[in-house]
């Protein structure tokens, strides 16, 4: 796909058209993406790992901030950095958070989360899904 797209204005209704497994067999064509700031992705993130979801109990406080700034880390490719480098660099990236029902994010009561990082100036952009469905 070319690339120039993450330049647009809009960029992010292109993401439908990506090879993502997470988009396979929408079932909706409704894709909602709304802006968000690192710190509702970071909240996001702990309340997956700390709290956990269906499946999984969850690693409670201190390892879920820890799990969290490790997710934080690997959607930005940061993976060795500092909390306050991770935390600099989230500030210069666009998030998003993404939902639709597809075969992939199970619409039950389950966990569905959707983030996309977007850095312009490295002409990036990083998907994150998870859901706890078998």
């Amino acid at each position: 796909m070319d690339p120039s797209f993450l330049h647009a204005e809009r960029p992010l209704p292109q993401l439908r058209s990506l090879p993502l497994l997470c988009l396979t067999g929408v079932i909706s064509l409704t894709l909602v993406i709304s802006p968000a700031s690192p710190a509702k992705v970071f909240q996001h993130i702990f309340h997956a790992l700390a709290g956990g979801c269906s499946y999984f109990a969850g690693v409670q406080g201190a390892f879920g901030r820890l799990h969290a700034w490790q997710s934080l880390g690997a959607i930005l490719n940061l993976h060795t950095s500092s909390v306050p480098d991770l935390e600099r660099y989230a500030n210069t990236v666009e998030w998003y958070l993404f939902s639709v029902q597809s075969d992939w994010f199970y619409s039950g009561p389950s966990f569905n989360l959707g983030i996309v990082a977007l850095d312009r100036s490295a002409c990036l952009l990083t998907v994150f899904a998870l859901s706890d469905v078998d």
